[in-house]
C-alpha cells in the first residue's frame, strides 16, 4: 500500500510541471590530521567546509547537477620543510605550491531516467566526458532519521567499492533523485556521506514550471565507466614511474 501511495504522489507532483532546485555543498573529509597540518594553506582550502556549491535541477524524469562558480582565488605559496637524513643531518628545503586546481572541482552530471543514461563531465588530468547507463545502488533503509532544511529525512546505506555510503532522503519530496550520481530511493536525497566526503543540501526551491532540458553534447573522446577505469589506471602507472 505504501509503494502504491508513493507512486500516486509522484505522478501528481511531476505531471503539473514542477521543478525542484536543490543547492548542495560538497565537503572533503580530512583522513589524517597530522598529514593535513603539513599541507600548504592553498591545498588545505580544499577541505574547508561549505565553499564548493553545486545545484541539482530535477523533475524526476531528468536532472542536471553542476557546480556553481567558485569565488576563490588560489595564490602560489612557498613553504619550508625540515627533514633529517640517514646520518642525522638536518636538511631544510623550500617548496613552491600552486595549490588546488579549481578545475578538479568542476563537474556536470545529467541523468536521463527515461532512457537510463547518464552524462558526466569531470576534470582528472584533463576534461573527461563519460556516457553510460545510470548507476544502480542496492539501498538498505535504516531505522534512523534526521531533519534537513525542515524535511524529515530517512537514512539509507549502500556499498560503493566495498565501502559504506549513507544517504538521507525525504519522501515529502517523492522524486527518486539526488546529488551527483545518487538516486534510487523513494524520495529526494538531501545528504550523502562516505569515508572521504559529504554532500549536504543547504537550500531548496520548488518552481511551478517545467524543467526544459536535454542531455549535454560532448565533443572529443567519450568514455564509459569501464574505459574510464582503464584510463585512470594508465595515468596512475605513468605517475608511478617518476
Amino acid at each position: 500500500m505504501k509503494k502504491y501511495f508513493i507512486f500516486l504522489v509522484f505522478l501528481s507532483f511531476t505531471t503539473i510541471g514542477q521543478t525542484i532546485e536543490v543547492n548542495y555543498y560538497e565537503n572533503l573529509k580530512v583522513q589524517d590530521q597530522e598529514q593535513f597540518k603539513l599541507m600548504p594553506k592553498n591545498v588545505q582550502i580544499a577541505y574547508e567546509a561549505n565553499i564548493f556549491s553545486f545545484k541539482l535541477t530535477t523533475d524526476g524524469k531528468s536532472s542536471l547537477y553542476q557546480n556553481a562558480k567558485f569565488n576563490l582565488k588560489i595564490k602560489d605559496e612557498t613553504y619550508e620543510s625540515t627533514t633529517i637524513n640517514e646520518v642525522g643531518d638536518t636538511i631544510k628545503s623550500v617548496t613552491k605550491s600552486s595549490g588546488i586546481d579549481l578545475k578538479s572541482k568542476e563537474k556536470i552530471y545529467y541523468k536521463d531516467f527515461k532512457n537510463n543514461k547518464s552524462y558526466n563531465e569531470q576534470f582528472y588530468d584533463e576534461k573527461i566526458s563519460i556516457v553510460d547507463s545510470l548507476a544502480i545502488f542496492k539501498w538498505e533503509i535504516l531505522d534512523e532519521s534526521e531533519m534537513i532544511l525542515g524535511y524529515n529525512c530517512k537514512k539509507a546505506v549502500t556499498k560503493i567499492h566495498g565501502r559504506d555510503t549513507y544517504a538521507w532522503f525525504t519522501d515529502e519530496i517523492p522524486i527518486s533523485d539526488g546529488p551527483f550520481m545518487y538516486s534510487g530511493l523513494p524520495g529526494l536525497i538531501l545528504k550523502t556521506s562516505s569515508k572521504n566526503n559529504e554532500i549536504v543540501a543547504h537550500a531548496i526551491s520548488i518552481k511551478n514550471e517545467p524543467f526544459d532540458s536535454s542531455p549535454p553534447v560532448f565533443t572529443g573522446k567519450i568514455y564509459n565507466y569501464k574505459t574510464l577505469k582503464e584510463y585512470i589506471e594508465k595515468k596512475n602507472k605513468e605517475r608511478n614511474r617518476f
